[in-house]
């Protein structure tokens, strides 16, 4: 441990506190924001819309039409 010196003790520490100061910061601004929950609605509605309309298009068609692509 004397290697490693008073300097790298220090930094060390220095390193760990601010490193769980930005963790402790980044858990509390996710948990009072909630980011990406308001577009989980329209995300939800888009992906039902566009399947809605893939499901007709591959209904509408005939399997010599599918294999022709």
């Amino acid at each position: 441990m004397k290697n490693f010196g008073r300097v790298g003790g220090k930094a060390l520490l220095y390193f760990e506190l601010v490193s769980t100061l930005a963790l402790l910061i980044g858990l509390l601004v996710g948990n009072l924001a909630h980011p990406g929950q308001a577009d989980s609605m329209s995300i939800q509605n888009t992906r039902d819309a566009r399947s809605a309309e893939y499901s007709g298009q591959a209904k509408a068609q005939k399997s010599p039409t599918c294999w022709s692509h």
